[in-house]
């Protein structure tokens, strides 16, 4: 745990950053509107999962999922999460099914975030999802897919509850994808985002916001790993390193100097590779492993090759998956047709535009006519 002094700290700098984003007009306020629960109504949402750049571990509010610091990402397309959700006035009848099945672990969660929705916004009742994961690889960790279902869910929700064509809608489901993934309220913005939260920062204002950036200015691409733990150890194992306040005091100046410079690409892609090797360490500090072997020997080609072919960069999450990025596509080019490991292309999303697709529909209308049928 941090001490008050730390916190304090950490309060003084986090109010200087929303001050100064405030100043560039990058605060955006969230939409008002009044909640509209209709009994019965069905609505969509999607997300895709984030890449970070300034990273996010640990909790200063776990309950409220206010996070220690800010943090900073863009969208990918390497997966997307579709989402359904059905409102019913009948109260204590949560419930999520998962890519074709009822998750009971996925519902225990939900619910907990419902349950601080509902008294956010004095509304009673339940809340059914139907989920599906669409990947563009197999098996993997450090994707980023628990952002992706925190967007996709929760912008189902806002849109049942607040209605599809509330302007803001993003402002909106950011706030509320915190309580599903923290990493969900900068997915559900897309494009690169900021996510506000700090020491003392008022849950309502604890969402992302978007930053200009232009998606084509990075070409990016992933090399899918897997490894067998969860996000959540490291979030709880991170918070006891002695190397967490120092990492976090350098985030909190690294944010700062990026805001300051207007973001600009070269420094974004140098500090989210700076950021993972930084993680890296404060996790290894408490025997917290992300890389694998055949991870590392991944890296190690990467820094090989750009020792000759300067303008490379890497940086991985709570994961052995490794991102390659360059603003030359050739450069890029020219590494991965030099690799013989599984990658896939990919882009950086721009704007939050909704993905459905006609079988997810289809599956959708099935699972709602069986559940509505065996309510009744």
């Amino acid at each position: 745990m941090l001490d008050a002094f730390l916190i304090n700290e950490f309060m003084t700098k986090g109010k200087r950053i929303y001050s100064k984003l405030n100043e560039k007009g990058l605060i955006q306020p969230l939409p008002q509107a009044d909640p509209e629960p209709e009994d019965g109504k069905i609505t969509f949402g999607s997300g895709h999962p984030v890449k970070a750049i300034e990273k996010f571990i640990g909790y200063y509010n776990p309950e409220m999922k206010i996070a220690y610091s800010p943090s900073l990402s863009f969208c990918t397309d390497f997966s997307i999460t579709r989402s359904y959700c059905l409102y019913n006035k009948k109260e204590g009848r949560d419930l999520v099914h998962l890519d074709g099945n009822y998750s009971e672990e996925r519902t225990a969660t939900a619910k907990k975030a419902l349950d601080i929705f509902r008294h956010i916004t004095g509304i009673r009742g339940s809340f059914v999802f139907y989920v599906e994961r669409e990947r563009k690889y197999i098996k993997a960790k450090g994707m980023s897919e628990s952002s992706s279902v925190a967007a996709a869910v929760a912008r189902s929700l806002v849109s049942n509850i607040y209605g599809s064509k509330l302007k803001g809608i993003e402002l909106m489901t950011s706030r509320f994808a915190k309580f599903v993934s923290g990493s969900g309220t900068r997915s559900s913005i897309s494009g690169l985002s900021l996510w506000t939260s700090f020491p003392g920062i008022e849950e309502k204002d604890c969402y992302a916001h978007p930053l200009k950036f232009d998606p084509s200015a990075v070409s990016i691409a992933v090399f899918p790993k897997f490894a067998n733990f969860s996000t959540n150890q490291m979030h709880e194992a991170s918070v006891n390193s002695p190397q967490y306040p120092a990492w976090l005091e350098n985030k909190y100046s690294s944010i700062e100097r990026l805001i300051d410079n207007d973001f600009p690409v070269d420094d974004l892609m140098s500090r989210a590779e700076e950021e993972m090797l930084n993680l890296n360490s404060i996790l290894m500090s408490v025997g917290k492993i992300l890389q694998t072997e055949d991870s590392l020997a991944l890296i190690e080609r990467i820094v090989s090759f750009r020792k000759k072919n300067p303008g490379l960069y890497f940086t991985t999450d709570t994961g052995p998956s490794v991102l390659v990025m360059s603003r030359d596509r050739k450069l890029l080019d020219e590494f991965l047709d030099s690799e013989s490991d599984y990658y896939i292309r990919g882009r950086i999303m721009d704007k939050n535009v909704q993905h459905n697709s006609d079988p997810f529909k289809e599956r959708a209308r099935g699972f709602f006519s069986d559940f509505m049928n065996l309510s009744i």
